[in-house]
C-alpha cells in the first residue's frame, strides 16, 4: 500500500516555510522527495493527483492521505470529498 500527501516544509528553527512538498509513504517508509513547490499549493495538488492517477493506472494499491492539511488543499484546489 502506498499513501501520498502534501506537507508544509519547516526550516531549521521549526517554522513553516512557503514550500509545499508531495510525500510518499510505502510500507511505512516515508519519502518526501517526490516533488517540492515554493508558494504554489495548487501545483502540489496537481502533482499529487497526477501521481495517484498514474500509479492507479499501473495497478498500484495507492491512496491519498487523509491528513487534515492534505484534505484541505485537495478541497480547495481539486473537487475532492
Amino acid at each position: 500500500m502506498v499513501r501520498v500527501g502534501i506537507s508544509k516544509v519547516r526550516d531549521d528553527a521549526g517554522y513553516t516555510t512557503d514550500e509545499y512538498r508531495v510525500y510518499w509513504v510505502e510500507n511505512g517508509r516515508y519519502d518526501e522527495g517526490k516533488a517540492s513547490y515554493h508558494d504554489d499549493p495548487e501545483d502540489a495538488v496537481g502533482t499529487l493527483v497526477a501521481i495517484h492517477r498514474r500509479q492507479s493506472e499501473l495497478g498500484q494499491d495507492i491512496e491519498i492521505s487523509e491528513a487534515k492539511f492534505t484534505r484541505n488543499l485537495m478541497r480547495r484546489f481539486y473537487q475532492y470529498g
